[in-house]
């Protein structure tokens, strides 16, 4: 019997009804842009924990929506690079171009890089051979097996001057998709179970005049990315973080797993900071660390159904975050751990979901941590319980239509540093 489970996956608006978000001046998704940002990437091989648990792939869409004219977009895979402790010892990236003509859309596998102008073509589950020329290098799977293939991806148009500098432009014309397909590798063919969820990258517009040069106005830093929302700069990132998760119960054996699978509702959570900091490309290719992760503090406050504050939990972010808000699960060593890792159980909070609103702050307990804005993604777990031959647990995950949403917009300092040389010898 061939088993699905489908989520849904959303990354987070603004409050809607005060003012529109063109005017607002703050991210949003759903929406075209001249820098995308896609929170969650993953290409991890759950078999690493348990043999036969799965492999996932992320299949990404970008388009450039222009009538009449093409555009260059650089893009960087950021990942947080793990020990065998295992704990985040720093942040790791890799960056490509490529080329799109207008009205051109691609689809490429971030675990292979190949790409294809059909969505199937690009699966690594589909027709490999008819995949076209490579996007852009395979996400990396390298240190800790345990945590490999995690990370995000940033993408922005760019126009390339003679010297093979790239130079950030104002281009309100791209889009795009993600899309995480898991596959049970136990199985074949029909038996296997396949659960993919999607969602919508972070847009920002551009400030600026189309195919005006994004200058910073800063002497020694011309190419930072101002996400301020202001003229001249990129749309603002919100300050805080509002999400909708499922308190967690114990799956039908009454224990807590450390894998969740289709038997146990859980809310996923991946948050990443706006203030970044991608510059010594040199060093990716002597083999050391890129870039110092940006530090914050994430301080969570959790409300119940019934508006009843709950409790307020914290974790140290090293420029990316990934946690199952559930009671019981992923607690340290695990390298995104949260205090109090109770806090999300149905025991804790209650009633069968809750609010998170999550901020990041510079903080003592936290070395070296700053304020940031916050871009983020989740998806609820719901298992609808099914009987698959009289022994497995299948059936549906959905989400409930309570989407997550974004509150209080960041309209001040931050910012992405890059080197306009990516990529050049």
């Amino acid at each position: 019997m061939r088993k699905s489970l489908v989520f849904a996956m959303v990354a987070i608006f603004l409050i809607a009804g005060i003012v529109p978000m063109a005017s607002a001046g703050i991210t949003s998704t759903g929406k075209l842009g001249s820098l995308l940002v896609f929170p969650k990437i993953d290409d991890h091989n759950y078999n690493n924990e348990v043999p036969g648990s799965g492999v996932s792939e992320t299949i990404i869409s970008i388009e450039n929506t222009h009538s009449s004219l093409p555009v260059t977009v650089q893009c960087v895979y950021q990942w947080p690079t793990i020990n065998a402790t295992p704990q985040q010892t720093c942040c790791d990236l890799i960056d490509f171009t490529f080329d799109l003509t207008a009205r051109q859309v691609i689809y490429f596998n971030t675990r292979t890089g190949g790409k294809a102008i059909d969505p199937s073509l690009a699966n690594g589950f589909g027709d490999d051979n008819a995949t076209l020329a490579q996007a852009g290098p395979p996400f990396p799977e390298v240190g800790n097996a345990a945590f490999r293939g995690y990370g995000e991806m940033k993408c922005w148009a760019i126009r390339q001057q003679a010297s093979g500098n790239k130079i950030p432009i104002s281009w309100n014309f791209l889009g795009g998709s993600a899309t995480i397909v898991r596959v049970d590798t136990a199985g074949s063919g029909l038996a296997r179970a396949y659960r993919s969820w999607g969602y919508a990258p972070w847009a920002f517009t551009a400030r600026k005049r189309g195919g005006n040069d994004m200058t910073s106005g800063i002497v020694d830093d011309p190419y930072r990315l101002m996400l301020t929302g202001k003229k001249n700069g990129y749309d603002a990132c919100p300050k805080v973080l509002e999400t909708t998760f499922r308190a967690s119960r114990p799956d039908v054996t009454g224990t807590w797993v450390t894998n969740p699978v289709g038997n146990v509702p859980f809310t996923d959570l991946t948050v990443v900071p706006c203030i970044q900091d991608l510059r010594e490309p040199d060093s990716i290719r002597t083999g050391e660390d890129p870039f110092d992760p940006t530090n914050t503090l994430l301080r969570m406050s959790i409300v119940n159904s019934n508006e009843f504050q709950i409790s307020r939990t914290t974790s140290c972010m090293h420029c990316w975050f990934e946690q199952w808000l559930s009671a019981g699960l992923r607690a340290a060593p695990y390298p995104f751990w949260i205090e109090q890792n109770d806090s999300f159980g149905i025991a804790r909070v209650g009633t069968n979901f809750g609010r998170v609103t999550i901020e990041a702050l510079a903080s003592t307990s936290c070395a070296g941590s700053v304020d940031t804005g916050l871009l983020g993604v989740s998806f609820n777990q719901i298992p609808a319980f099914g009987n698959d031959n009289g022994a497995n647990l299948a059936g549906f995950a959905f989400t409930q239509a309570m989407n997550p949403v974004f509150q209080r917009g960041r309209t001040g300092n931050d910012y992405i540093r890059w080197t306009p040389e990516f990529g050049n010898p």
